[in-house]
């Protein structure tokens, strides 16, 4: 199990400070290699596009609004705009508040992701000595979605990170035995989650209601608590009434927005995204979202599964292996949730950072100095190395989309700027311009490309396409 309270990581402040440090260089090195990458072979060399441009557009509106209006207008759009995504939206607007209205800026804001993610997985592998930490740390960021956290500008993989660690909180530590403060971390990342990306609260909420079904039965029947069926439902009761004060500042408004979108996308337009037939159910293994998200680490994290699980059924304690019983059930329903409606890769976030916090929470229970373990250090440390040397040797960096010095790519962003040269030289004129294209060439990016430009658009559907108002 995993105790906040007991963990040293907590308790000492010299030694929390350190590891801060640790996770701060690690992320700002790791995203500014990532970026670089970006530049040459990446989203930054062409114009930016769906659904990255959409959130800078909104970033870059929230941030004019602030500018013109400070706090108070702030809280009017509030109330007037729901937000596609309130974290990458404000995410984007302070980036662009720091560093100026630049494609690159937002990106440079996923190093955030990153920081937080290294400190989960700090976390979670609690008092084991710095040395085993820093080259988990280093493992972490060899596995394909971690470099895919910083290409690309989406809550998706934010979203997953929350709802993977706010499953792991609420499995690896005692449920009905605690007092409701002791979930204030788990509640916390699922209300996060709730916020990060409203248009999957149906999965969110559903995943957050196995959780606590989930745990509160084994430990009931499987560990012998206590607690009787209305203490339990009690209990249960407890943690949804916080989640529910805790997103209601948000969803209480904007709650309709959201559920109208969810349910355009998952059912009426499914069949546009939706993958059928065989090949969605190993595409977040072996298919195209596994080779984008997990390359060849799918191999690593699989034998480190297997044999893992293998001794730690035969030398880890029975509530630990209880417990690491109810993630892994976990770990398939969002696996099985994501493949009935399997569409890009990122809708199998969830399922990666489960699949990855249960790989450490193994590797963390068979190394505890109180386990029953035949292995000397000395061999297991070898083995940790042998396996981060494995994960470097298999890097694999995001798909190349294009190259900086390419023909094509130098004729599409020059396609770009010779549209948008085309139409704000046609101000005066007051025009509408018609897009009826898909791509690089949207309504979209040309309003954010009028607003870090300073001029002030009026974007609007009609009822033959999309327009692009240009005011004088």
């Amino acid at each position: 199990m995993i105790d906040v309270q007991k963990s040293r990581l907590f308790v000492e402040p010299g030694r929390i400070l350190l590891h801060i440090a640790i996770w701060s260089v690690l992320s700002i090195l790791f995203t500014a290699i990532i970026i670089q990458y970006s530049f040459n072979y990446g989203r930054l060399t062409l114009p930016c596009s769906y659904d990255d441009v959409s959130y800078f557009l909104q970033g870059a509106h929230k941030l004019r609004i602030f500018y013109e209006g400070g706090i108070i207008a702030i809280l009017r759009d509030y109330f007037h705009r729901p937000l596609h995504s309130p974290f990458s939206i404000w995410l984007s607007a302070c980036c662009f508040a720091i560093f100026g209205i630049h494609d690159w800026a937002p990106y440079l804001g996923n190093a955030f992701i990153i920081f937080v993610f290294l400190g989960c997985v700090d976390y979670l592998l609690g008092d084991l000595a710095l040395r085993w930490k820093i080259l988990w740390l280093i493992f972490t960021l060899t596995f394909p979605f971690s470099a895919m956290i910083v290409h690309e500008f989406r809550p998706d993989l934010a979203n997953g990170l929350l709802v993977g660690m706010g499953i792991v909180l609420f499995t690896t530590r005692p449920f009905l035995s605690s007092n409701l403060s002791r979930h204030f971390p788990g509640l916390l990342c699922f209300a996060a989650a709730f916020v990060t990306k409203p248009s999957v609260l149906p999965f969110t909420l559903l995943m957050f209601t196995t959780t606590l079904c989930g745990v509160a039965i084994c430990e009931r029947w499987l560990l012998a608590d206590p607690s009787c069926f209305l203490s339990i439902v009690a209990h249960i009761g407890k943690r949804f009434a916080v989640l529910f004060l805790w997103v209601l500042p948000y969803h209480g408004f904007h709650l309709p927005y959201h559920l109208k979108y969810t349910f355009r996308n998952l059912v009426i337009n499914r069949d546009l995204w939706a993958y059928h037939g065989a090949d969605r159910w190993m595409l977040y293994l072996k298919g195209y979202a596994g080779q984008v998200m997990l390359g060849r680490h799918v191999y690593l994290i699989s034998a480190v599964l297997v044999v893992g699980g293998l001794l730690h059924l035969l030398y880890c304690k029975k509530e630990q292996t209880v417990r690491i019983g109810i993630l892994t059930g976990m770990t398939f329903l969002s696996w099985g949730i994501v493949t009935a409606n399997a569409q890009t890769q990122f809708t199998g976030a969830i399922f990666y950072f489960l699949l990855f916090f249960e790989t450490v929470i193994i590797l963390r229970n068979l190394l505890q100095n109180d386990q029953k373990n035949p292995f000397p250090q000395s061999l297991l440390f070898s083995g940790m190395i042998a396996l981060t040397l494995a994960g470097l040797m298999n890097v694999q960096l995001p798909p190349k989309i294009g190259e900086r010095t390419s023909p094509q790519t130098k004729a599409v962003n020059r396609i770009v700027r010779d549209v948008f040269l085309t139409i704000t030289s046609r101000t005066e004129e007051n025009a509408t311009v018609y897009f009826t294209t898909i791509g690089y060439l949207t309504p979209t990016l040309f309003e954010y490309l009028m607003l870090r430009s300073r001029f002030e658009t009026n974007n609007r559907t009609l009822p033959s396409g999309e327009g692009l108002g240009v005011g004088s």
